[in-house]
């Protein structure tokens, strides 16, 4: 089946009478019971990834919700940062994010190697400053010990 069959695909006002898999195509998701609205080409902006493969014109027939949106068994809060990453090619998370490992699974299952890759190197950057910030606790709290036993 394709696309158009599988789920809502809406048009701007527009684009209304151009072709139903033209550029423009937007697809309403439900991920993890988070809906999502977005173009086609910004799932298929990387053609080997799961969404690639997902989203290409070539695709099969796909899972949907019983209101005919797209449905995709994933985490719904994370996909938001999957979904700006395919959109700017960058990755913007908050300070003190708590989900950068659980985010990085999600980038692996969707094949996002360079996503995946950014967030493990920030992960990586995490440990490091961690551990430092413990040795240096570690060697203050000595010195506080010394000259408090002295």
């Amino acid at each position: 089946m394709a696309l158009t069959e599988t789920c809502r695909l809406y048009q701007s006002p527009k684009d209304v009478g151009g072709s139903a898999h033209g550029a423009s195509d937007v697809i309403e998701l439900n991920v993890g019971g988070q809906v999502y609205y977005t173009r086609r080409a910004t799932l298929a902006a990387f053609p080997d990834s799961v969404l690639g493969q997902m989203f290409s014109s070539a695709a099969g027939e796909l899972a949907r919700d019983a209101r005919g949106r797209c449905f995709i068994d994933r985490d719904g809060f994370l996909f938001r940062y999957v979904l700006d990453y395919l959109r700017d090619r960058r990755v913007v998370l908050p300070e003190r994010f708590p989900e950068r490992a659980r985010l990085r699974r999600e980038a692996e299952h969707f094949r996002l190697h360079e996503l995946a890759g950014i967030l493990a190197s920030v992960e990586d950057e995490t440990i490091v400053l961690f551990h430092e910030n413990i040795n240096s606790f570690r060697t203050c709290w000595q010195q506080c010990i010394s000259v408090h036993l002295q």
